[in-house]
């Protein structure tokens, strides 16, 4: 039986932990946020600048983690 974990939060901290155990098929991986995209800040002063478009700084969870079996996504505070 796998054990559940969830994970509150989808900052860099929370990100790292989820891909770690994404390897690991022993546990059951819930990822929760209350948006529903990674995104890296220190960048948006080049969007804000039209140097870069915003896509570049932020990335759908979902799509992060779509080839693995046990990691899930949920969109909550």
């Amino acid at each position: 039986m796998a054990k559940k974990i969830i994970i509150a939060g989808g900052g860099f901290a929370g990100l790292n932990l989820a891909k770690r155990l994404s390897h690991m098929p022993q546990f059951e991986v819930t990822l929760v946020d209350v948006h529903n995209y990674h995104f890296f800040p220190p960048l948006l002063y080049q969007v804000a600048t039209a140097f870069i478009e915003p896509s570049n700084i932020s990335y759908p969870f979902r799509k992060l983690f779509q080839g693995y079996q046990n990691v899930r996504f949920f969109m909550a505070d």
